[in-house]
């Protein structure tokens, strides 16, 4: 019983959650036809749903629960279920270095977002927080600013060199 509870509430903690990486603003239009097989966006995609759905839930989902969570996000942001894992079962276990930066780079940002642990002397946050100030008149910068950037620095910018010129 309470495991369909906590399957909708981790499946709509982490639509929530991928929506500004999977949804572009009408004015761009959509992602081109291969943004769902590229093997970056599977590796940040698959980390994503599996973290914030074990946040959300508090480890308390078991593999096929966990399994419907990870199905049922993915139709959520318009991504086929079947072309997504097929691809996914070919590059996890490969450790394809694509996958591999994705997952670790949607590591960092939750992790830094959601303020799970200190991060003093992170490359990646230090480098966000460069960005950020170059932003900003006076170089004062608050954590969203930082988060802001980093999104742009790990995601944002890698998505949009992988997929060519998308704007």
């Amino acid at each position: 019983m309470f495991g369909v509870f906590r399957v909708a509430k981790a499946r709509k903690t982490c639509v929530q959650a991928l929506l500004t990486y999977v949804v572009r603003p009408k004015v761009f239009g959509p992602w081109p036809p291969h943004f769902w097989q590229d093997p970056f966006v599977i590796g940040f995609v698959a980390y994503v749903i599996s973290n914030i759905s074990h946040m959300a839930t508090n480890g308390k989902l078991n593999t096929e629960q966990r399994g419907l969570v990870l199905i049922g996000t993915l139709k959520d942001v318009g991504a086929s279920p079947t072309d997504f894992l097929d691809r996914m079962e070919i590059l996890a276990p490969a450790r394809d270095p694509a996958f591999m930066l994705g997952a670790r780079n949607a590591e960092t940002i939750i992790t830094y977002v959601f303020n799970l642990h200190p991060m003093p002397g992170d490359s990646d946050v230090a480098a966000a927080k460069e960005l950020a100030r170059g932003t900003t008149l006076t170089g004062n910068v608050d954590r969203a600013e930082i988060g802001g950037a980093l999104i742009n620095m790990l995601y944002t910018n890698i998505v949009k060199q992988r997929l060519g010129d998308i704007d």
